[in-house]
């Protein structure tokens, strides 16, 4: 009985400091904004791969293709500022005791790089056409796009 209470005494630092990472992991996966980000996120690199899927198989040569996109950000979003000489504030309205800023505008995330597998992808001359095409469609350098098949 004595060498049970011992372990206990020993592990309990261990254990609380366990529990307590654990907590916190538990509190960050239902947090509802980050759940939200990572929607807003994902349903943009998605539409972003479906629609450049769509147009890569226009191209002569290309039957089938796969594009995995990542993104350098989250986007952007820019609020009205009011300036003086010494400092500036946000442009703030309220409306049903809340308040918001004033939106000018939400920049979309930026894109980082694009991976393509597609048919005939190891041809040097699709691969340089599908580069050229990504890299001005999306306003990247061509060395963030890989094409392969």
């Amino acid at each position: 009985m004595k060498s049970m209470s011992s372990f206990f005494k020993k592990a309990s630092p261990f254990l609380l400091i366990l529990l307590g990472i654990c907590l916190v992991l538990i509190s960050g996966a239902f947090s509802p904004t980050a759940k939200k980000e990572n929607v807003i996120f994902d349903d943009y690199t998605d539409f972003l791969e479906n629609k450049i899927e769509e147009l890569l198989l226009q191209m002569n040569g290309i039957n089938e293709v796969t594009v995995f996109i990542t993104l350098e950000n989250s986007g952007e979003t820019v609020y009205a500022e009011n300036f003086t000489s010494n400092s500036s504030e946000y442009v703030v309205f309220s409306s049903d005791n809340y308040q918001n800023g004033l939106i000018l505008a939400e920049n979309a995330p930026l894109v980082r790089g694009v991976a393509v597998i597609c048919t005939n992808g190891n041809d040097i001359k699709i691969q340089s056409k599908v580069v050229s095409l990504l890299s001005s469609a999306l306003g990247i350098p061509t060395n963030r796009i890989s094409v392969c098949g």
